[in-house]
């Protein structure tokens, strides 16, 4: 029974998480009210207190649950070094990053995160998005400073390779998030990064000196 009772605490945890989701996609974070989202999920305003304290935490919820993803793709990149074929790795990396992107969930959560917050500075999910960047950024950087040691060229210092590669692909998802039917973010976000990639490592690793 206890088990029972667990799942669907669980279950009804889950659907304000949906019913927040999507009235904040809808109306915007400021603009919407928790009686809005508790009546959007079929339920009262003390259901939902009984999960979330306020507002704040039950948006931070939302940005949590799709947040696992981004924390296992930057363990991901930290790993690419380590490949028989890092460059390869990377170029998988990316796709990968594009895919869990087009997830709904996912799509929906950093849209409202881009597009839907407006001026509700309560909200503290902001920090962690920065913590987020400057993380993957550092990994990034370590990444290319080890393929660059185990001998790829690279045009231009790592940090800089790292802060084009990282812009690029922050422009390529804003870009989509702010209109996805305009383009397949998987097929022609990864021939974007392709080309970047082939640019900033124009040649694989350098042969071995023959001896003389």
């Amino acid at each position: 029974m206890a088990r029972r009772t667990k799942a669907e605490c669980e279950a009804t945890r889950n659907a304000l998480l949906d019913a927040a989701e999507a009235v904040f996609l809808e109306q915007g974070v400021s603009r919407t009210s928790l009686e809005q989202i508790a009546r959007h999920a079929g339920m009262t305003r003390g259901a939902l207190y009984w999960h979330f304290k306020d507002k704040d935490a039950l948006f931070d919820a939302v940005h949590q649950r799709a947040q696992v993803t981004s924390e296992e793709l930057l363990e991901q990149l930290s790993s690419v070094s380590d490949h028989s074929n890092p460059l390869e790795a990377l170029r998988e990396n990316f796709r990968q990053v594009f895919k869990v992107l087009s997830q709904p969930r996912v799509q929906r959560v950093h849209t409202i995160l881009l597009f839907r917050r407006e001026f509700y500075d309560q909200i503290t999910t902001g920090g962690n998005t920065r913590d987020i960047t400057l993380e993957c950024l550092s990994r990034l950087t370590q990444t290319l400073e080890r393929m660059q040691k185990a001998g790829y060229v690279l045009t231009c210092p790592p940090d800089i390779a790292a802060r084009a590669i990282h812009s690029a692909t922050s422009g390529l998802i804003h870009e989509w998030l702010r209109a996805p039917d305009s383009f397949n973010l998987c097929d022609e976000g990864g021939r974007v990064m392709d080309w970047i990639l082939d640019s900033l490592l124009p040649a694989s690793r350098l042969p071995p000196s023959s001896s003389a």
